[in-house]
């Protein structure tokens, strides 16, 4: 069951504030059985809107010394149509799970993408995240289009997520942050994998991310500070950082099925 310690994000009321970033369940397949396992929200996907095999030699590899993963998938996804179908069928056996969608941004990713994806998403989950700093996306790809395009269908929908990347410049994560919340986003999730990798490396450079977002936005805007949490001291310092909402991947992978009552100190 689902570990209460309730908090409101965005008019959403989460059961408690940890949750499963994307990545895990790709393709919303098994989201209900990690409600199960005390979670009070999971990010299915990342999902792109045409099907995308993804790498033709898919890699990913575990490393015990430094508790991290190292990603070369290349976003494999069924397609949004396909998963919108699998979240409908299985949300409803939910009780109290928050259900995100992310949206994979792919290099040829344009205008009708994403405003089709957050149309027909909105409908089913909680709330969408935009994945713009995945390592597949183009470096000379308009970002800024794609961002206008998905909140030009919002309107009252549900609300939308921006996630950034460690890789990125400074100068470029405040630019697209400005960007996606003048165009309309909610709020911001920092951060994803450095150069495909995940886990304890990651966290000093993502609590970093987390401070200088919540500091330019003023702490009004939420946050959902993911990387390097395998324990409640890591989860604290997330929150303490600027985190609304805090994510695992790479550390219930390595933690097994009691890592949400484990962090959330049950």
């Amino acid at each position: 069951m689902t570990v209460k310690d309730p908090v409101e994000v965005c008019g959403i009321k989460f059961p408690n504030r940890l949750g499963v970033a994307a990545g895990l369940d790709k393709n919303g397949e098994v989201f209900p059985a990690l409600e199960a396992l005390g979670f009070g929200h999971v990010e299915v996907g990342s999902i792109t809107y045409p099907e995308n095999y993804g790498r033709e030699k898919k890699t990913l590899t575990r490393n015990f010394k430094n508790k991290s993963l190292t990603n070369h998938l290349g976003m494999p996804s069924q397609g949004a149509r396909r998963v919108l179908a699998t979240l409908r069928e299985k949300k409803g056996s939910c009780e109290s799970l928050v259900l995100g969608a992310s949206f994979g941004v792919l290099p040829d990713t344009g205008y009708f993408e994403g405003a089709e994806f957050i149309s027909s998403f909105s409908g089913v989950a909680d709330y969408i995240t935009v994945n713009v700093s995945c390592p597949n996306v183009n470096p000379n790809q308009d970002i800024k289009k794609v961002l206008r395009a998905c909140c030009s269908t919002k309107q009252s929908g549900a609300p939308l997520f921006l996630k950034v990347s460690p890789d990125w410049e400074e100068n470029k994560i405040l630019d697209l942050i400005y960007t996606g919340l003048s165009e309309g986003f909610d709020g911001v999730v920092c951060a994803n994998t450095k150069k495909g990798v995940s886990g304890a490396p990651l966290e000093r450079e993502a609590n970093r991310m987390l401070r200088l977002v919540w500091s330019l936005t003023k702490g009004k805007v939420p946050l959902i500070g993911v990387g390097g949490v395998f324990n409640r001291d890591d989860y604290l310092r997330k929150i303490d950082s600027g985190a609304s909402l805090v994510q695992v991947y790479t550390g219930l992978v390595f933690g097994g099925p009691f890592t949400a009552k484990r962090i959330l100190g049950e």
